[in-house]
């Protein structure tokens, strides 16, 4: 999934809400995982605030047997609009 800029740029109040749930390939886990994210354009940076959900399938180093680890991970990150359009050439 791809939010473009002037997406954020053209939001009311300039900001977007996003709830989704998908299947990341490279993380085991029981179930999707799911985050609940607020995009928000600052000027000359993006905002990135929310949580991220997931149950982790992880291996205990004691016994080697599987186990289901419930994540929730915080999210507060900031993206410098320079940056990004160097890099992505939008």
């Amino acid at each position: 999934m791809k939010i473009a800029i002037t997406d954020i740029e053209n939001a009311k109040d300039k900001k977007i809400e996003l709830a989704f749930e998908d299947k990341i390939s490279d993380i085991e886990t029981e179930g999707s995982v799911k985050a609940d994210l607020l995009f928000q354009d600052l000027g000359i940076s993006i905002r990135v605030t929310g949580k991220i959900y997931a149950d982790l399938i992880l291996q205990c180093n004691r016994c080697l047997e599987d186990f289901v680890y419930e994540s929730e991970i915080d999210v507060e990150e900031c993206y410098y609009k320079t940056t990004l359009f160097t890099e992505y050439k939008q």
